[in-house]
């Protein structure tokens, strides 16, 4: 134990043990409610220690492509909440990248050229990562990286404007959308290829005053276009779900949002 943790313990020892003597009430029980409270005391103290020197670790997670060729590999690093998210060919490492989170499951292209990751992180909520695997580098909106620095959780520009190409329909279904704000950053997950190169996105947009007195959220789904030089949109629909959407998500939407990490598929 730190000599940090060891003056925290003293202390909360001696807060303890005064509190335990102002519960003296009748002289007749003050050795019985002292010592009860002092096992008390010491017991709280030996909890809070316990705590402050455990730091919550993951195990490593590994997903393989259908042919077993490529390989994800999630690893703790000694920074508490920092893991390494590490690309592998036939067990030769191509690329290595800062990682929060879990992996909570991935998508295999048809053509064996891409895979796209749906990464869950806490409160801070869903990351998509779309992975070349000619070389590991990740797929960004208009260009890609292979930087061992890039942070994942900084982009704000990963992926294409859904909103933004999508406003004509949601004027159609929203129109006051522009002058609402978002409840949240909206979702955006992977849930299947359409084929070698066409990735199916869905994504969900939540607005402060539509939910409050309509009880309702907007539900876009895209098909990105992957190459090695970016992401583009092709198919943009949008629709308006009331009241517990959340029972219509499509299947593997849900299927995502339910499972444990980690699966492949």
């Amino acid at each position: 134990m730190s000599g940090i943790q060891e003056t925290r313990c003293t202390v909360l020892t001696g807060v303890v043990w005064r509190g335990a003597r102002r519960f003296q009430v009748n002289p007749n029980f003050m050795f019985t409610r002292n010592y009860v409270m002092t096992v008390l005391g010491y017991l709280f103290v030996l909890i809070l220690a316990k705590g402050a020197l455990e730091v919550p670790k993951h195990n490593s997670e590994s997903v393989y492509s259908p042919d077993k060729r490529f390989q994800l590999r999630v690893s703790a690093t000694s920074e508490q909440y920092i893991r390494n998210l590490a690309v592998t060919d036939q067990g030769r490492e191509i690329a290595r990248y800062k990682f929060e989170g879990d992996l909570v499951n991935a998508y295999w292209s048809p053509s064996a050229s891409y895979v796209a990751i749906n990464n869950h992180f806490g409160y801070r909520g869903w990351y998509v990562w779309i992975i070349s695997l000619r070389d590991g580098a990740v797929i960004r909106s208009t260009t890609a990286t292979k930087s061992a620095q890039y942070d994942r959780y900084l982009d704000d520009k990963y992926e294409p404007n859904v909103p933004e190409l999508a406003k004509s329909r949601l004027k159609e279904l929203y129109p006051k959308f522009r002058d609402d704000s978002s409840r949240e950053h909206y979702i955006s997950l992977a849930w299947g290829w359409k084929n070698r190169n066409q990735l199916r996105m869905f994504h969900v947009l939540g607005f402060d005053n539509l939910y409050e007195k309509e009880n309702a959220e907007v539900w876009i789904e895209t098909v990105f276009n992957i190459s090695e030089n970016g992401i583009s949109v092709g198919d943009i629909s949008a629709r308006k779900v009331v009241g517990k959407g959340w029972k219509e998500y499509p299947g593997e939407v849900r299927k995502t949002l339910e499972k444990k990490p980690t699966t492949s598929e």
